[in-house]
């Protein structure tokens, strides 16, 4: 997933964390796990004081079994760029983005746009057609 603008950058921030919570890809958050057992001891009784009690240093495991056992990982970039600046500061990462999405390693792209920007999708569309005429864009939704 990427955005073409920072204004989108939290909605990719809060797409990332579904994704990755859900799809199994998220690293355990190993200091929420502790409190959460530091919470279970001290309603079972086992500690009277949450913050004077040590745990043992042990493996977190995920939050989730891995759902897609042949993907890797799912990337998403954000944008911090502003507007884009000028005309050739928006095109370059579009450049860049085009490389990406047609890497043959890559399944799919998300771009999110809210069309007031410098980097147009429409340019995007033109940098991915300068690297392969016939890459065929399944489902454009603008």
């Amino acid at each position: 997933m990427v955005a073409l603008v920072f204004c989108e950058n939290r909605n990719i921030a809060v797409l990332k964390q579904a994704f990755h919570e859900e799809l199994g890809f998220a690293q355990p958050n190993i200091y929420r796990q502790q409190v959460a057992e530091l919470a279970r001891l001290y309603a079972e009784g086992k500690t009277k004081t949450i913050e004077t009690h040590a745990l043992e240093p042990k493996f977190y495991s995920p939050t989730r079994p891995k759902v897609l056992e042949n993907v890797d990982g799912i990337k998403f970039l954000m944008h911090e760029g502003g507007c884009g600046g000028t005309r050739e500061d928006a095109n370059n990462p579009l450049r860049l983005l085009a490389g990406y999405i047609h890497h043959p390693n890559v399944a799919g792209a998300t771009v999110l746009s809210l069309g007031c920007q410098n980097s147009q999708i429409a340019i995007l569309h033109e940098q991915i057609a300068r690297r392969n005429p016939h890459f065929r864009q399944a489902y454009v939704r603008i």
